[in-house]
């Protein structure tokens, strides 16, 4: 029972990051225009290929930067709790 509270704090600070990386907007304009330009082309499986490869990057860089938020969180509440 001593860990939930630091796995609670981790896991709300991670569930955050998620919900404001996914709520905004692609900023990617270019590749937006590249998408228009390779599919107005008889290129659409390149388009989809490019669109697929945009998403599991940005997937991956949610799930890393999850990660790493937990990580910090736990060593941030670790130490804190250590001081007090």
């Amino acid at each position: 029972m001593k860990n939930l509270p630091k796995s609670i704090f981790s896991l709300l600070i991670a569930l955050l990051l998620v919900a404001v990386l996914l709520i905004l907007p692609d900023a990617d304009v270019t590749f937006k225009k590249q998408l228009d330009f390779l599919t107005k082309s008889d290129n659409a499986a390149i388009a989809f290929g490019y669109y697929l490869l945009q998403k599991i990057i940005s997937g991956a860089l949610v799930i890393f930067l999850t990660i790493t938020i937990s990580i910090a969180g736990h060593r941030t509440y670790k130490k804190y709790r250590s001081e007090i």
